[in-house]
């Protein structure tokens, strides 16, 4: 592999300097020296996975970014028109108050010292905001602090529902466990998905949130609550619950009625590290899936986990098919990979790229969005009986599990233009494993972030992107501006 320039920053003093993307040891730099402080070296990639499946869809970036570069990355978010990536995912904090203490929490009122919780019209403005963009953010995460501990929420989810928002709440699940009224007020609300912070199955790997011990009262009142969607969230750390990777996994998939996925996320590091300390605890996306590799034995392999910009050729179809506009994955493809995975009438987990050629599907449809883009005269039921047939031939059937129509589904999916809601049938039996990796000042790379897909929305209306928000003052500035003394304890 070529080194590949990007552009980064000094994790000690900030300043915006030039780096670059190396291999060695059979695995992935980036590079960058300081004036300052120093040479900087961390390790972001497995090489033969970087090499497989990231490499290919960076040189896509690369064909078809904008040839204006945007020389205020990543101090210049507020108003900057150049962004390449829609907002596919909002999110909006509405309290920094927390009934627990995780030391890796972006947001706790304890630590801070302070009360952030903007007023509940202010919220609504916020979610105005998200919908008013071109195309219109789909999905709302309305997180914290612990958002359950707001008494708005409610009322913020019926009102994110009547603007055709797609809404998950992240939390860590101690109110629903405590209260199963709580839990059917949030289904009745509208809650499209339990975002539910969940680092591990054990009193190691669990230590600080302890909801392990909790899960069941969890699962039990979102069962009882009329089967609120969850998705388990694990903050991934090496030494403290990377060996429980595929438990977490066979806990999803043994409540699939309920669960619809594990979303691990690698920690990120804030504050001085020299680099043994870091490599000693750096945790990576390919780290993570070799993990679960080993820890299944096998059962999901590395080659199952594809980049989420796998999935752009479907919106760039639905975009020609429809002639609207469609909120694009186009994110940058280290930012997070996943796989879907299908269990079968005999319980056993099965990948979807085990019986379904993702590259020939995805080409495929790349192939026919350019035909739709370059005729006005293809008739629709006639295109899409010609899809379907080209798409069966990237299915190996002999894999397939035998509860799964496929096609079927798919051909809803298509004659449905890509409404993912009237595919209900297609995660009875299947669960989503992806990871994203949020980053840190070490391996910032503004690439990353000028493709970033999830923004936060403050109260001054800003839309900015997650890592911009967690690592260069953004959060700190907003805070400040809307924060409120914590109210004394009677």
């Amino acid at each position: 592999m070529e080194e590949i320039k990007i552009q980064s920053v000094c994790p000690y003093c900030g300043k915006v300097i030039e780096a670059k993307i190396i291999t060695k040891d059979n695995s992935v730099y980036e590079i960058k020296t300081c004036p300052e402080h120093g040479d900087i070296k961390e390790r972001i990639y497995d090489l033969k996975m970087f090499n497989e499946k990231i490499l290919p869809h960076l040189k896509k970036l690369h064909e078809f970014k904008e040839t204006e570069d945007i020389p205020e990355c990543p101090y210049g978010c507020i108003g900057c028109k150049k962004h390449r990536t829609q907002t596919v995912l909002g999110i909006m904090e509405i309290t920094n108050r927390c009934n627990l203490k995780c030391s890796y929490c972006f947001a706790n009122s304890d630590a801070t010292g302070y009360l952030y919780e903007p007023p509940y019209e202010k919220c609504i403005e916020m979610v105005d905001k998200l919908r008013e963009q071109n195309p219109p953010c789909p999905a709302i995460l309305i997180s914290g602090g612990e958002p359950t501990l707001r008494d708005e929420l409610i009322d913020l989810i019926k009102y994110c529902r009547s603007k055709d928002m797609m809404v998950i709440i992240a939390t860590n699940g101690y109110k629903i466990a405590g209260s199963l009224e709580y839990a059917k007020k949030l289904q009745e609300a509208g809650v499209s998905v339990i975002y539910l912070s969940f680092d591990g199955v054990s009193d190691k790997s669990n230590k600080e949130k302890k909801n392990h011990l909790i899960i069941e009262k969890i699962f039990e009142n979102c069962r009882k609550a009329g089967n609120l969607n969850t998705v388990l969230v694990p903050t991934a750390i090496r030494g403290i619950n990377d060996d429980e990777a595929f438990d977490i996994i066979k806990l999803a998939s043994q409540n699939l009625d309920i669960v619809r996925g594990v979303n691990f996320q690698p920690i990120s590091f804030c504050g001085r590290m020299d680099d043994s300390e870091r490599e000693a605890q750096r945790y990576t996306i390919s780290d993570l899936i070799k993990d679960i590799s080993k820890q299944s034995e096998g059962q999901i392999q590395e080659s199952d986990f594809y980049p989420v910009p796998v999935i752009l050729p479907l919106t760039e179809f639905f975009q020609a098919y429809t002639k609207e506009k469609q909120v694009a994955f186009s994110v940058h493809p280290m930012c997070g990979s996943a796989t879907y995975l299908f269990k079968d009438e005999n319980g056993i987990l099965i990948p979807m790229p085990r019986f379904l050629n993702v590259n020939k599907f995805t080409k495929i449809l790349e192939d026919y969005a350019k035909k739709l883009q370059g005729s006005t005269n293809i008739t629709r039921p006639i295109l899409i009986a010609s899809l379907i047939k080209e798409v069966a031939g990237t299915i190996d059937f002999s894999k397939k599990p035998k509860n799964l129509e496929l096609i079927k589904l798919l051909g809803s999916l298509f004659l449905n233009n890509g409404d993912m809601r009237d595919l209900t049938t297609f995660h009875e039996n299947t669960l989503f494993v992806g990871t994203m990796h949020f980053m840190d000042q070490y391996n910032a790379d503004m690439e990353r972030l000028k493709y970033c897909a999830i923004h936060y929305v403050t109260p001054d209306l800003d839309i900015i992107p997650f890592c911009a928000y967690q690592n260069f003052g953004y959060r700190q500035k907003v805070e400040n501006k809307w924060k409120q003394d914590i109210p004394k304890k009677e």
